[in-house]
């Protein structure tokens, strides 16, 4: 019997392998697998070497930390600078993005939303809070990601607490401005819709039609500009900039596959099941800053191996894993 099943088996493999031929040719199939092999193959290694889970989940503990510090800073920068009607949009589109499961989403901009007023309005004291808790908060987040990227990028150099400690404080900024530039991606957006009326081709599509059509995209393109700055900026190295584009796009795109498939799973599953009850948001929000720091650290791993490919075809041999 397990001789027949071999028999089948090899036959399909040969059937299958005939089709394939029929489009692609050796050569090509050759060096497809050489790629899935070297990219997906070595990101599976490395996902065991170098501790990869354990290390998502001291990233996702650390922005679990860093949160309510962070969100101070941000409305009270954000509340001298712009109005509480931007700002309210802001949060609405940053966590449609970011929670893919719809219910939790809604739990989490009623929270955010019903304080922006109060927090605008001290927004001295909030600032002063803020800084004060994100004074110790973002140097573990910021730390435990250089230390992990480090270790990814293989470099062996360190530099003194106190330029850790400025470094740090200068990923903040960066995520403030960003934060800054992202508000007002919205308006322009709506100015785009307003202008679409002249345009022949978009006049007859509704208004949220076209908004529904954008803001995905939208999304995206902010998290790619996110990611890329994360990898460039934190490490202490100095690469191209293709290889934080190639983590940057490769950590986009499963960051987009892991929210599909998670909503599906929360929206199939999780919350058909009664046991989790109240505590749904909470475990949806929880399970996803861990699964986004994976992706976080697996967008990282496939840049180094970009990297070490790179390198190689420049005659630039890296120590075999």
């Amino acid at each position: 019997m397990t001789k027949k099943i071999k028999k089948i088996k090899s036959l399909l493999q040969f059937k299958l392998m005939r089709i394939i031929c029929k489009y692609v040719s050796k050569v090509q199939l050759k060096l497809i697998f050489s790629f899935l092999n070297y990219y997906i193959g070595g990101t599976l290694r490395r996902l065991e070497k170098n501790h990869l889970f354990l290390s998502a989940a001291g990233i996702a503990y650390s922005i679990i930390l860093s949160v309510i510090p962070l969100v101070l800073i941000v409305f009270s920068v954000l509340g001298s600078i712009i109005d509480v009607a931007t700002i309210e949009m802001q949060v609405n589109t940053v966590i449609d993005s970011l929670i893919p499961y719809h219910d939790s989403a809604n739990y989490m901009k009623h929270f955010v939303l019903s304080r922006i007023p109060e927090v605008v309005k001290y927004k001295s004291l909030a600032g002063g809070i803020g800084l004060l808790g994100l004074f110790f908060t973002s140097t573990w987040l910021f730390s435990s990601m250089r230390t992990i990227l480090n270790k990814i990028y293989k470099v062996d150099k360190s530099k003194g607490a106190f330029v850790g400690l400025m470094r740090d404080f200068g990923m903040v900024v960066l995520i403030l401005v960003f934060i800054l530039f992202s508000t007002y991606i919205l308006p322009t957006v709506n100015y785009f819709i307003a202008f679409s009326k002249e345009i022949r081709l978009l006049a007859p599509l509704p208004k949220g039609t076209i908004i529904n059509i954008l803001i995905p995209y939208i999304s995206l393109i902010l998290m790619f500009i996110m990611f890329y700055l994360f990898y460039t900026f934190i490490p202490y190295v100095k690469m191209n900039y293709k290889v934080p584009f190639a983590a940057a796009l490769w950590a986009t795109i499963l960051w987009e596959a892991a929210r599909l498939m998670f909503e599906y799973y929360v929206t199939s599953f999780l919350a058909l099941n009664q046991l989790y009850g109240t505590f749904l948001f909470f475990a949806v929000v929880m399970f996803w800053i861990f699964y986004a720091s994976i992706v976080f650290l697996v967008g990282a791993e496939i840049g180094q191996l970009y990297r070490e490919r790179r390198d190689a075809r420049r005659g630039i041999i890296w120590e075999k894993e």
